[in-house]
């Protein structure tokens, strides 16, 4: 898959320096990965949370971090839209990377 939006995970592990490993492997996973439906997705990242818009909430870590992405399998592509740490509201996330 084609993953856009690295710029987030880059700042966000850059803020949360214990999760670095976790999100290069997740990353690493993700380019790698070939999904042609969401289904598949579901199968390797069963946690994952996922609406029908292709809104999907990968939850790294045991929940702990979430990463949350617009899939487009039948173009390849994983768009990155925003990631916090579990407890921390998406929409605080949002506002204190823009800082």
């Amino acid at each position: 898959m084609q993953l856009y939006g690295v710029v987030i995970l880059n700042e966000f592990a850059a803020a949360h320096p214990e999760c670095r490993g976790h999100v290069a492997a997740w990353r690493g996973e993700v380019e790698a990965a070939t999904w042609t439906n969401l289904r598949q997705l579901q199968e390797r990242y069963i946690t994952a949370q996922i609406a029908k818009s292709g809104r999907v909430v990968f939850r790294l870590l045991q929940g702990l971090y979430m990463v949350d992405t617009k899939v487009r399998c039948d173009k390849g592509i994983v768009l990155v839209q925003n990631a916090w740490v579990d407890g921390q509201t998406a929409k605080a996330a949002t506002r204190s990377s823009k800082k």
